[in-house]
């Protein structure tokens, strides 16, 4: 939409771009926080749908056949999206939709392990609803030959650049044909990060399935690391358990607490400026005292008793003594 405001020019130029800029914005925020496949396409496509008289005229009566491939491992809503947005490049009952997929053998090698063998993401494929047609053991780079064998019209792919050993790019001679059209990708979601997840819970993951009945040598888990984990899980409920108990403590104290504060403040024995407005500055000693003497009112008179008798005592002992001498 910047490129037509451009060629228009004159006072649709700002309105354009204010308009795109919105679009983009609204389309970002999906992409973060996505709530539903079924979005509007307008927004999740980079790209202006053609119309028909745009065509060529061979392609006006036709059904067009799109290509899209990828590895698509662990199929997700990311996946969905992408196909989507290739599907309604083209008014979608008029496009037949090609996905071509790799096989095993080729993508161990040249990206690694997946989690799905071949024949489960062949089928995931065939039960997304944009899928016309799933091509098996697709070829990792896309080949003039391959274009012509599957009577392909255009080639959608992630607007990412994807290079060869030599950093060339591997669609450039399907875009100098114009048959290239570009796709958002999902942010957020993707094979990798759904790995990352189990990765990162591991201990987690394995409670669950021991919970569930595997066995520890069905994850390829050793039976002692299985049991460590186990106890991690008893630990942990240990942890919250004393926690809980811990908070119930302290705030049942302080519950008491601000009755007796409460109760002195009432009774007029002392103001809340001796003790201040905070607990840093009260003195919890002298309330003790003060709280002994009100339950026990002839405490200071024992006291006080005591003293004078043990200083008696010791002032005839010394009169004794000086006599003796």
């Amino acid at each position: 939409r910047r490129g037509m405001s451009e060629v228009e020019g004159g006072k649709k130029v700002e309105t354009e771009a204010v308009e795109t800029e919105t679009v983009e914005t609204k389309a970002l925020g999906k992409r973060e926080r996505p709530t539903e496949l079924d979005m509007s396409v307008d927004d999740d496509l980079p790209f202006k749908r053609p119309k028909h008289d745009d065509l060529p005229e061979e392609l006006q009566n036709r059904p067009i056949r799109v290509y899209v491939d990828g590895i698509f491992d662990l199929f997700h809503f990311g996946h969905a999206r992408a196909l989507k947005q290739a599907k309604h490049i083209f008014p979608p009952e008029r496009t037949v939709l090609l996905v071509g997929c790799c096989g095993d053998k080729l993508t161990h090698s040249l990206k690694g392990k997946t989690v799905m063998n071949e024949g489960e993401r062949y089928e995931s494929l065939r039960h997304c609803k944009w899928v016309d047609e799933v091509i098996e053991d697709a070829p990792w780079f896309i080949t003039q030959e391959f274009i012509d064998e599957h009577k392909i019209d255009f080639v959608a792919h992630g607007n990412d650049a994807i290079v060869d050993a030599e950093g060339n790019d591997v669609y450039k001679f399907v875009k100098d044909q114009g048959k290239f059209v570009n796709f958002r990708r999902t942010d957020g979601i993707s094979t990798t990060d759904l790995i990352m997840r189990i990765v990162r819970d591991y201990d987690s993951y394995v409670r669950r399935n021991l919970k569930r009945g595997y066995k520890p040598v069905d994850m390829n888990v050793p039976f002692f690391r299985a049991k460590q984990i186990e106890m991690g899980e008893k630990l942990d409920e240990f942890k919250a358990k004393f926690k809980k108990v811990k908070e119930n403590f302290v705030r049942d104290f302080m519950k008491r607490f601000g009755a007796i504060l409460h109760e002195i403040d009432m009774s007029g024995n002392s103001s809340s400026d001796e003790y201040g407005s905070d607990f840093e500055s009260f003195d919890y000693d002298k309330l003790a005292l003060e709280d002994d003497e009100h339950q026990h009112p002839r405490l200071s008179d024992a006291i006080d008793s005591t003293d004078t008798s043990s200083s008696s005592s010791s002032s005839s002992n010394l009169f004794d003594h000086n006599n003796h001498n």
